[in-house]
């Protein structure tokens, strides 16, 4: 399942929209998603970029 940062942002303005009561829970679940998705995939391209990196 793919979401983009549309998707995302179309997403939280709509749960903002309906329920505003809840709007810092809904700011930090889409915040701490990101954080989940993209944490893990810098650490490895560190990692693979330091592994792989052509010696002269």
């Amino acid at each position: 399942m793919a979401i983009g940062v549309a998707e995302a942002a179309y997403a939280l303005r709509n749960m903002i929209e309906f329920r505003p009561d809840v709007i810092l829970l809904n700011f930090f679940l889409i915040a701490i998603g990101f954080v989940i998705l993209t944490l893990p995939t810098g650490l490895a391209v560190s990692y693979f970029s330091q592994k792989l990196v052509v010696r002269r």
